[in-house]
């Protein structure tokens, strides 16, 4: 989910493409939560009329801001332009409108493709390929990965976590962390890990050497699933994939399928040969064109490797 200072960024940037889309239309804001709120308001700002907004819980809202709430089914399609203003992708209402036969022509979704970047970027000292998307939540607490691949799918709920020191009398990170010290008595505490430590230094955290946090690192086309947990020093292979509530606490190899605490393999995605393929074609450095004109091999692997595998 976009925070309310990306969404109504993404707000900003799309409303012209809206305006074109509509035409001569009627606006109607698709959900009345924060979203819908901060879209009215851009909206707003550029002097946009909206008629009203479209909520399920239309019977008990009736109205905001002087504008009616209605449900979907009662909305003239004919003459009305949907603007969707939910801060995530939500397939559920996708396919509410499929079902009422509603064309992709009446209605645009505004977080739709924003919670990728469409070139590669780096975030918080990590280098991610485009067209990943999650890494900022994965990042959220210990910005601990080095890189994140290309069109990498992470569930919102998936964290890196540190480690803590494990060779002294105590795990607890007062002995390497300013916040429960004097800066004098850190200061001297800095000095003790210096001279005691013995492990890497921290890819991301507290810089301390008596913690075991080396990179991680996450090849391309990787499905990280929900709640799982990586820990550091871990490297993640190419088209992997991790099955949610696992706890990565070792490599996981290229096409790899790997889950539970600590998480094992389960199968291989392709056989021993076919991943060798995959390797050489390396698709995720394709521009995005060639991608667009091989699109139908995507859904058949074994056409897909013969045709572009090296032999």
């Amino acid at each position: 989910m976009l925070s309310e200072k990306d969404f109504r960024s993404a707000c900003k940037s799309k409303i012209d493409v809206i305006l074109f889309l509509a035409g001569s239309r009627e606006i109607w804001i698709y959900g009345a939560g924060k979203g819908g709120l901060i879209l009215l308001d851009e909206l707003g700002h550029r002097n946009i009329s909206v008629q009203g907004f479209i909520d399920k819980n239309a019977e008990n809202l009736k109205e905001i801001q002087n504008l009616p709430v209605k449900k979907l089914e009662n909305i003239d399609l004919k003459n009305s332009y949907i603007v969707i203003s939910l801060r995530g992708w939500d397939t559920g209402v996708v396919e509410e409108f499929d079902s009422q036969k509603i064309s992709i022509c009446n209605y645009y979704y505004i977080a739709a493709g924003t919670d990728f970047n469409t070139e590669d970027v780096v975030y918080r000292g990590c280098r991610v390929g485009r067209y990943t998307y999650g890494y900022k939540e994965l990042l959220e607490d210990y910005p601990m990965a080095e890189t994140i691949g290309r069109y990498c799918s992470i569930n919102g709920t998936a964290r890196i976590y540190n480690n803590h020191p494990l060779e002294c009398v105590t795990t607890h990170p007062f002995l390497d962390y300013a916040y429960f010290s004097s800066w004098e008595s850190y200061i001297q505490k800095r000095e003790l890990v210096n001279k005691f430590g013995t492990h890497w230094d921290n890819a991301g955290y507290e810089e301390s050497p008596i913690r075991d946090n080396r990179s991680v690192i996450i090849g391309n086309d990787v499905w990280i699933g929900a709640n799982v947990v990586i820990l550091p020093g871990v490297s993640i292979g190419n088209g992997a994939i991790i099955a949610a509530g696992a706890v990565v606490n070792r490599d996981v190899e290229d096409y790899a399928i790997v889950g539970g605490v600590p998480a094992k393999l389960i199968r291989y995605r392709f056989s021993e040969e076919q991943i060798h393929k995959l390797q050489q074609i390396k698709w995720w450095n394709w521009a995005h064109k060639e991608i667009e004109e091989h699109i139908d091999e995507f859904y058949q692997p074994i056409v897909f490797i013969d045709k572009n595998g090296y032999k």
